[in-house]
């Protein structure tokens, strides 16, 4: 299933626009996905999988966007790209 997510529910991060996640049952829970960057949550619910989903994006989006010293490969580079369109800082 397909749900529209419009918030990162964080202090020091929001969307300026929505992300479409997909949100999948695998048997224990469930998976949810943002399919242009590649990040996955999981839950027992369908909340749970969408919230561990947000706080991945936070944590790689921190890991990514501060580290100017790293090599990163052209597909690296385009998940930085998409994500910085739709994070931005309070």
């Amino acid at each position: 299933m397909k749900y529209i997510v419009g918030t990162l529910h964080s202090d020091k991060y929001k969307l300026n626009s929505s992300i479409e996640v997909t949100v999948q049952t695998d048997g224990d829970g469930y998976h949810a996905e943002w399919g242009e960057v590649g990040e996955y949550g999981t839950g027992e619910t369908i909340k749970e999988s969408i919230s561990d989903l947000t706080e991945n994006i936070i944590s790689l989006y921190e890991t990514l966007r501060y580290r100017p010293d790293i090599k990163i490969g052209k597909n690296l580079q385009r998940i930085i790209d998409v994500m910085k369109s739709v994070i931005i800082e309070k």
